[in-house]
């Protein structure tokens, strides 16, 4: 399924605001979730995308300051991701 160019136009605007203007994209999120047009919808989305991805970036560059390697587990898959001592 393509997304209109309206969805899309609505994405990067939030995803943008987001990045560089987080306390101004909180305020219009918080006011537009109950919207139902699709700009509205996707602008929330694209905002909720970085609000993740710079979540994931924190816990990553806090794995690095801890200086501890992380390796997936070869052995065992079920277990995941481990600390290699």
């Amino acid at each position: 399924m393509s997304a209109s160019p309206q969805e899309v136009n609505g994405f990067n605007a939030g995803y943008l605001i987001e990045k560089h203007l987080p306390k101004l994209s909180g305020m219009l999120r918080k006011n537009l979730e109950q919207s139902q047009n699709e700009f509205v919808v996707a602008f929330v989305a694209g905002g909720t995308e970085m609000k993740k991805e710079r979540n994931r970036s924190k816990v990553f560059s806090k794995l690095r300051s801890s200086g501890k390697d992380i390796a997936v587990s070869k052995d065992q898959p079920t277990k995941g991701i481990e600390p290699e001592i």
